[in-house]
């Protein structure tokens, strides 16, 4: 009984001192590091920017673009990954580049594109707008978060079709050597695309060659593809 006792206060003691020994020291960068949401199935905030949906498109567009016979050299994609940046996901776009929550004007990525290095020189620029979203988002804590909510009225081109090129497909098709010779910076150059053309590569068609798609390597999601084929089953229209 005396033994049995005995373990029990040495079993005791011992948890005692595990039980101390796993209490950290608070790190004073933590509370800086991004919240995870994806998956989230949550409405849309208009005061909101959303990675998957804002974020990751235009990084896709415009930075991490993969080899192509428009694009030799490649980028910050997942393969070619340029100075060891990808910003191809949400881990690696916030670890390689260096993206500080709260901080917008800080962090590898940031300080590139504010100095005009990134996009380089030769490829399509992102516009003040576009800068801006990014410094939003970053100021709103750099979050993985996601929204699902559908715009049934997205379907008009000036809000909600001209915004969907901008941010996922015009930096491959603008410029004087655009993707496979097809220009997206107007209307008058959108609806010269057959109609059949355009739906077969925002649904990625029947093939995974990436420079038959649109955008590469990220599909759009559900409700922006129904929204571009509500707005070519209504006649395409500039409204």
């Amino acid at each position: 009984m005396k033994i049995y006792l005995s373990a029990l206060i040495t079993l005791a003691i011992c948890g005692m001192i595990l039980a101390g020994s796993c209490k950290h020291l608070t790190d004073p960068n933590w509370s800086n590091i991004p919240t995870d949401t994806a998956g989230v199935n949550t409405p849309c905030d208009p005061n909101t920017v959303y990675f998957n949906r804002d974020i990751q498109p235009l990084l896709t567009s415009y930075c991490s673009v993969p080899k192509s016979a428009t694009n030799a050299k490649g980028c910050h994609d997942g393969i070619t990954k340029k100075e060891g940046v990808n910003l191809s996901n949400y881990t690696d776009i916030i670890n390689t580049g260096e993206v500080r929550a709260f901080k917008p004007s800080s962090g590898k990525m940031m300080e590139s594109i504010l100095k005009g290095e990134m996009p380089e020189i030769n490829w399509p620029q992102l516009s003040a707008a576009q800068i801006a979203l990014l410094q939003k988002w970053i100021t709103q804590g750099a979050k993985n978060n996601y929204c699902a909510e559908c715009d049934t009225a997205g379907y008009r081109f000036a809000t909600g079709i001209v915004p969907l090129i901008d941010i996922s497909c015009k930096a491959c098709h603008s410029g004087t050597n655009p993707s496979g010779g097809i220009l997206l910076t107007s209307y008058t150059e959108i609806i010269k695309i057959d109609t059949a053309v355009l739906r077969r590569a925002i649904n990625w068609g029947n093939t995974t060659a990436p420079q038959k798609n649109m955008p590469p390597s990220k599909i759009l999601m559900n409700c922006q593809i129904d929204n571009i084929n509500k707005w070519i089953n209504d006649g395409r229209k500039n409204n």
